[in-house]
């Protein structure tokens, strides 16, 4: 096998080992204009040999932080969504046990105020469960089916999601708020 395929090939297995499971094309790509400026140039000198080393260290970094780029921000959005369900699960329960303790010493406004946050709650709780579905099928665009502009366009409504059940859960605050003040 000529030399480029087996740098290739062993470059590719040391990330295997690390745990890296896909690899963008374009970083491929640019590996394989690397090894092919090399075989044109022939018999490198030890100059060329050093350059060449330096180009695929370079390289091995790029791919390296690009892997932790991404996983960063996938587990940025993955703690959104946990705060979301956390934050809406629980104030659902904390509404309905409150609601459950006072429901015949209130009024019926205030029985309709925390009904209506209640109901805010819920519909994020359901909000969220439904934007790790758009996650999922985001990343499966993007890392199995290599559809980019699918996975962006799934990201971005996974984003607005996830920002209008913080905005519903807002209202819900307000409503629970109000119905307890009045």
């Amino acid at each position: 096998m000529p030399r480029p395929i087996l740098d290739l090939k062993r470059e590719l297995l040391a990330l295997q080992q690390k745990g890296r499971k896909f690899l963008a094309l374009e970083k491929l790509v640019q590996y394989c204009d690397i090894a092919e400026d090399n075989s044109i140039a022939g018999a490198r000198a030890e100059a060329e040999d050093q350059d060449y080393r330096h180009r695929m260290d370079v390289w091995r970094v790029e791919v390296e932080s690009s892997r932790q780029g991404t996983q960063f921000v996938n587990d940025s959005a993955f703690q959104a969504l946990k705060t979301l369900v956390l934050l809406a699960g629980g104030s659902s329960a904390a509404v309905l046990a409150f609601l459950g303790a006072v429901w015949s010493s209130v009024t019926p406004e205030a029985r309709t105020g925390l009904a209506n946050g209640l109901g805010c709650f819920g519909s994020a709780l359901i909000g969220a469960a439904f934007a790790y579905g758009l996650t999922y099928l985001a990343l499966l665009s993007f890392f199995e089916y290599g559809a980019q502009r699918t996975g962006n366009v799934l990201r971005v409504l996974t984003i607005l999601l996830v920002v209008a059940c913080y905005v519903v859960m807002g209202f819900g605050l307000l409503a629970c708020y109000k119905a307890i003040t009045t």
